[in-house]
């Protein structure tokens, strides 16, 4: 089900990440530091959505792993498959705890 499923993932993770960018990155949300973090969430996730899933589909979908080739490839997705994942949490934490501070007396 690689091949069917993960197609419809990636489509969809680069296209609402599309919009997110584009929409965070208009001039009134630019200045506040909540859009920031949503904006780097974004870049993120579009970054995981298109590379390292495509790199996942041809490898698990396809038997196309490029990692097996190359150990810098291999150690460079497995990096960032788990540093993404990370980011986007500890951005929306840090988005969670300005609008807390920001909405406290």
């Amino acid at each position: 089900w690689t091949r069917y499923i993960v197609p419809w993932i990636i489509a969809l993770g680069v296209f609402t990440n599309l919009f997110n960018i584009l929409l965070l990155s208009r001039p009134l949300l630019i200045r506040h530091p909540c859009s920031l973090y949503f904006l780097a969430m974004a870049i993120s996730n579009l970054f995981y959505s298109s590379f390292l899933l495509g790199f996942n589909l041809l490898a698990d979908g396809y038997q196309l792993d490029a990692t097996k080739s190359s150990v810098i490839l291999c150690k460079f997705t497995s990096y960032f498959l788990n540093f993404c994942p990370t980011l986007s949490i500890y951005l929306l934490v840090l988005a969670s705890i300005d609008r807390y501070w920001v909405s406290s007396t």
